[in-house]
């Protein structure tokens, strides 16, 4: 694993509006992670050395350690390595001044220090499956000793909540440091130790931490934290001493050994895994790598399943059929649970959109979720040829075929007129464009997409095929004749999506009040880029050349063309990049064109979380040579997941 190609160093370490621009994440595999800025300001809610759930309940994950501040003495001057904004603005300490590099080994940021001849190397990384955090700190050179003293805060809170003020805490040391125990609803004991430390107790709040992300959104941006410790050690040149933050109170405190596993842990997996090829760019591998903090087991239980996107979201049906491929392109195995997971909750048809939450008729409020299990059952058959897996699940597949033919809930149900499917109404909420960010349960106002959508015919059109062929394989005769007559029908009508005057595809039409929508929307791409498709190749090119002049960007494909006041639609999606490079490779069989669509990956790989992609990003500059502000969750799932699978299976296809 290289060390260099994820790094930040030089003029950008003297800019403190970048430094606190960069984040950092690292996660365990339960749900549970860490994270913060390269400069250590805290700027959201959601920043910590370990955020976590003693239940396994991804809504009840608490922050616990929500910072450290260092600091070293050399020579009798002491000089602190943290910087803290506070309440009135002022930057202090200003410890980022004396930080020289900071990069990635594999998922571990690290952040090089330099005081004069001493340099000290901090690495922070998660022990995998269990609740501990661990900070290692590295005396390299050949220079006299420094002392390390670190001041750990505590905190007990939800980690979407902000500060409650009756919060109080009982520290009490242990052999090796401290434990502490909240007086709050939930409360449970952790710890923070280090071997060979001097421990003196705190109890002290600093008040007004300033999270300049929450002041941006003009949420409540003031918090604060409990210094309840302070570790000190002399570190002699080449030695190591590890902080180890845990919620068990006999976690490993062998940093090298921990580190070691680690290390071990993620190049065994890159060896196995198809970034191997040096050929390859190196910010590919490390989203390889990021791709496996989105897989968790949680629950104290070994069921898999995926956190759509740090550190906002929890689950989320739809975000894990769209990322499902990707993510489990190294291990096929995985994919298989995640679909075993998904295929108990079919109900009418339909798909919760959430997999955890209690069954009402609410939890079915889309009509994208069945129809993406295909296409995600699809990857994993091209992958493995698991055709048992088909046999087992085949009835429950024409079951929801059979639904969407004779309707289900919130209106869904194919015309018998053109067999296209029409679902929703003003009211409803059923696509991935009708979600709200700032309220994700409710529709977006300015988008009404209730009538025949283009991407959810797509869809359609997809999964019909799709059970043709498995029909075949199955030598189930009668059933494949049926899919095949209702997808020629599709075919044949799909033709009414096409607008002539703009030479692509409306977005909706028999809208309910009998109108089209002729909004150049990102949704018709799928029209191109899915398995089958129901239209000719010439009309597939135009449809690409459309969203490559209207909708394309660096950073991804925007939404929607030219719509006003509404920032949602307006946003550039990198999830939806994967879905066009595939498209245009489909309609030209141009590799060196395709190849150049994810020339910016580079870059935006370390945009905001470092060796990780954003959810989204909102309007701005329109420079074709720069992009726009990474927003939503920073490390998102469907955006990793899917330039993942783009790429591999592109260059599959070329090879």
């Amino acid at each position: 694993m290289s060390k260099q190609s994820m790094l930040v160093e030089g003029n950008e370490l003297t800019d403190i509006s970048l430094l606190e621009e960069k984040e950092w994440l690292v996660t365990n595999g339960i749900g549970s992670y860490a994270s913060g800025t390269i400069s250590g300001i805290l700027t959201r809610r959601h920043h910590g050395l370990l955020v976590c759930s003693n239940s396994g309940e991804l809504d009840e994950r608490f922050l616990l350690f929500p910072k450290i501040s260092e600091n070293i003495t050399v020579d009798d001057t002491c000089f602190p390595l943290s910087t803290d904004r506070w309440a009135d603005g002022a930057i202090v300490p200003k410890g980022y001044k004396f930080l020289k590099e900071f990069r990635l080994e594999g998922s571990t940021p690290v952040w090089i220090y330099q005081i004069g001849d001493s340099i000290l190397e901090k690495r922070l990384w998660m022990e995998e499956k269990e609740n501990t955090t661990f900070v290692s700190y590295y005396l390299s050179g050949e220079e006299s000793t420094v002392d390390l003293a670190i001041d750990v805060f505590v905190n007990f809170r939800n980690h979407h909540h902000l500060f409650a003020p009756n919060l109080d805490f009982r520290s009490e040391k242990t052999v090796y440091g401290c434990s502490f125990s909240a007086n709050s609803q939930n409360a449970f004991k952790f710890y923070a130790q280090m071997k060979n430390s001097e421990t003196a107790l705190e109890q002290h709040w600093y008040k007004g931490y300033k999270l300049k992300i929450e002041e941006n959104k003009k949420t409540n941006c003031l918090e604060d934290h409990f210094k309840a410790v302070t570790l000190r050690k002399t570190l002699a040149p080449k030695e190591v001493c590890t902080l180890v933050l845990s919620c068990r109170p006999d976690p490993e405190l062998d940093g090298i050994k921990a580190y070691r596993q680690k290390l071990d842990r993620e190049i065994n997996y890159l060896e196995k895994s198809w970034t191997h090829n040096y050929d390859y760019p190196s910010w590919l591998r490390y989203l390889d790598l990021a791709s496996q903090e989105f897989l968790v087991t949680h629950n104290n239980s070994s069921t898999l399943s995926v956190i759509a996107g740090y550190p906002y979201e929890g689950e989320s049906t739809r975000d894990t059929l769209i990322s499902l491929s990707g993510l489990t392109i190294n291990n096929p195995r995985e994919a298989k649970k995640l679909l075993l997971n998904l295929c108990c909750k079919f109900k009418n048809g339909l798909l919760p959109c959430n997999p955890n939450s209690p069954i009402t008729e609410e939890s079915f409020g889309n009509v994208d979720c069945s129809l993406l299990f295909f296409i995600a059952l699809n990857d994993y058959f091209q992958r493995t040829s698991d055709l048992e897996f088909i046999r087992d699940l085949f009835i429950q597949l024409d079951e929801v075929i059979h639904y969407f033919v004779l309707g289900t809930l919130n209106g869904i149900k194919v015309d018998p007129l053109d067999g296209l499917l029409r679902a929703g109404d003003e009211k409803t909420s059923l696509t991935w464009m009708n979600r709200n960010p700032e309220n994700k349960g409710l529709a977006s106002k300015e988008v009404k997409r209730a009538g025949k959508a283009v991407e959810i015919n797509a869809l359609w059109y997809n999964a019909l095929k799709l059970m043709a062929d498995w029909s075949e394989k199955l030598d189930i005769k009668a059933n494949q004749e049926y899919y095949l007559e209702n997808a020629r029908k599709i075919r044949r009508n799909f033709l009414r999506f096409w607008n002539i005057n703009k030479n692509c595809l409306f977005d909706v039409i028999d809208c309910p009040d009998g109108s089209m929508d002729a909004s150049i929307r990102a949704n018709q791409i799928f029209a191109v880029s899915l398995p089958y498709s129901p239209i000719l190749l010439s009309e597939q090119r135009a449809i690409v050349l459309t969203v490559e002049k209207h909708l394309l960007r660096p950073c991804g494909v925007k939404a929607e063309k030219n719509l006003e006041n509404n920032i949602y639609t307006e946003s550039i999606w990198p999830w939806l990049l994967g879905h066009f490079a595939i498209a245009h490779y489909k309609v030209f069989l141009d590799k060196k064109a395709t190849i150049k669509i994810f020339d910016n990956l580079g870059k935006m790989v370390q945009d905001c979380a470092i060796g990780n992609l954003s959810e989204l990003y909102f309007p701005g500059c329109e420079n074709a040579k720069e992009h726009n502000k990474p927003q939503g969750c920073y490390a998102s799932a469907r955006s990793v997941a899917e330039i993942l699978r783009a790429y591999k299976l592109i260059f599959e296809k070329t090879s």
